[in-house]
Parts: structure tokens; C-alpha cells; sequence
């Protein structure tokens, strides 16, 4: 549900999921844009001190990708709806995603793949809906077999960001790790997977508005932070066309801020 597959394969999937008490929501404009372009935090008191307020984002979106061979393309198009705990947000149309991925090795034990994301800024940014720059995304794709019914899955690699509103932006690195295994199936074609799922997310550079009163708007650098995330997952396959699945992640380092305290998914995947 967090993390990718290795080996490409033409599919179709429709995913719904949401994003709880998301803090620090500026941090190297990943998701959100700071001001002036991105929500602003509303005065409490006079003269003006802010509290920069957290959001809970809801989201829809359309996921495809076309394979031939050792090679896809995909594309991925969200629809968001956002909720600024001090009153605000929107609806609309999120940062567009496209990108490439390909299958460098490939055995019945190991399968290393590479991938290539761009996000293109279609999301109005004063909603929440973007961030207002675009930003290319590099990665490797790991999928070890460790048994019959045991599996691991491994994503690695670096957000690079260009544009938006400076000193904000900065790219970290990102991880992502899932350990498959199977615990039921009633038959050979219609198994369940439980998976242990984790997300890491490593700054290295751009900034962020910090979530706390403050009499100014400052600038509080990500270097050296991170946001650690951990859930389970399940998955049901239903012949090796269809599945469903659902999952969650939680903060395990809150008080650094998060994407979500709480981060849930329902999805279905159609393979042709």
C-alpha cells in the first residue's frame, strides 16, 4: 500500500486515502506551499501572532501504468479535498505525477528495478492542493523473495525540487520497505497478504514554518530531522487480474511533525 513493486506491469488502479493531523505542513514544500503562495495562518491575536495550523487532506486518484516488456509509463492523478484546522482548504485536481520504471534484473529470488517520477504543479497551491514547483523523483526498486510465502519489498530515492518559494524548498531521501507475507488463501488463486509496511522520510536541506504561536512567520530548518512512519497492510487477490487491499501508517516521531499522525488507504488494482 506504501511501497512499489519492482517489476513493471500494465494495471489500472483506483485509490482512496487520507492524511490526519498533518504538521509542519510547509517542510521543504513537499506537499504544501509556504506563503505567500500557500495557505496562510490566520492572526489570533493583535497585534498579529500566528498559529501555523495543521490539515487533513482527503484524496482520490487514478493510477496507471503501461508496461511493455521491462518498461512502463505511468501516470498519476489525484483529487484532493483539504481541511485547515483554523477554517480553509479546498477541492480540486493535485500535483499531476508521471514517470518511468524499468527492470534492470529479474529472477525468481530478486528483482531490482529503477524508477524516474516527475510531478508537475497542477494543484492550486492557496487550497493546499499543491506546492507550487515541480520536482523529479530518481529511484531503485528492490523485491526479494525470502520464502514461498514471504516476501520483502524495498524503495529507495531522492526528491529533488525546482522552483517554489525559497528557502523552503529541499530534497531528501525516502524510504520505503514492506514485508509481504501470506496468511490465508481460499484457493490457490485467492490468497490473503498481511504486510508490516514502514516509511522513512530524511531531510537534507529546505526549511519549514514551525507548528506553535510565534509573533512572525520564521523559518525553521529540516536538515538533519526525519519523519518515521509504520503500519500493517492487507491484501486480498482475487485470480491475478483483480485485488484489493487497505492499510495504514503511523507517526512514530510526531513531535518532529508527520504527513499525517494518522495515514489510511483502500484501494483496488486492476491488471491487463
Amino acid at each position: 500500500m506504501f511501497t512499489e513493486c519492482a517489476r513493471p506491469v500494465s494495471q489500472q488502479r483506483i485509490r482512496l486515502g487520507t492524511q490526519q493531523h498533518m504538521t509542519n505542513i510547509t517542510r521543504n514544500s513537499y506537499r504544501i506551499a509556504p506563503p505567500p503562495i500557500g495557505p496562510t495562518p490566520i492572526p489570533t491575536s493583535t497585534p498579529a501572532y500566528f498559529t501555523f495550523p495543521s490539515m487533513n487532506i482527503y484524496e482520490a486518484s487514478i493510477y496507471t501504468e503501461i508496461a511493455a516488456g521491462n518498461v512502463a509509463v505511468t501516470f498519476d492523478m489525484p483529487f484532493c479535498l483539504t481541511a485547515i484546522d483554523q477554517g480553509g482548504g479546498g477541492s480540486g485536481f493535485g500535483n499531476m505525477v508521471v514517470g518511468t520504471k524499468s527492470t534492470v534484473f529479474d529472477c525468481e529470488l530478486l528483482q531490482i528495478g529503477m524508477s524516474f517520477k516527475s510531478s508537475l504543479p497542477v494543484g492550486v497551491t492557496i487550497s493546499g492542493l499543491g506546492n507550487g514547483l515541480t520536482s523529479i523523483e530518481p529511484g531503485v526498486l528492490v523485491g526479494l523473495k525470502i520464502n514461498e510465502d514471504t516476501f520483502l519489498q524495498m524503495n529507495f530515492s531522492e526528491w529533488v525540487p525546482f522552483g517554489g518559494v525559497p528557502p523552503y524548498p529541499g530534497a531528501m531521501l525516502i524510504v520505503a520497505a514492506s514485508l509481504n507475507r501470506k496468511i490465508w488463501q481460499a484457493n490457490p488463486a485467492v490468497p490473503l497478504f498481511a504486510a508490516l509496511e514502514y516509511s522513512g522520510y530524511f531531510f537534507q536541506s529546505g526549511g519549514y514554518i514551525p507548528y506553535q504561536t510565534v509573533e512572525s512567520i520564521p523559518f525553521a530548518t529540516s536538515s538533519g530531522s526525519s519523519y518515521q512512519q509504520l503500519g500493517p497492510s492487507l491484501r486480498l487477490f482475487m485470480t491475478e487480474k483483480l485485488d484489493v487491499g487497505c492499510g495504514a501508517q503511523f507517526a512514530l516521531n510526531p513531535d518532529q511533525g508527520s504527513w499525517g499522525d494518522q495515514q489510511y488507504r483502500f484501494e483496488f488494482r486492476y491488471r491487463y
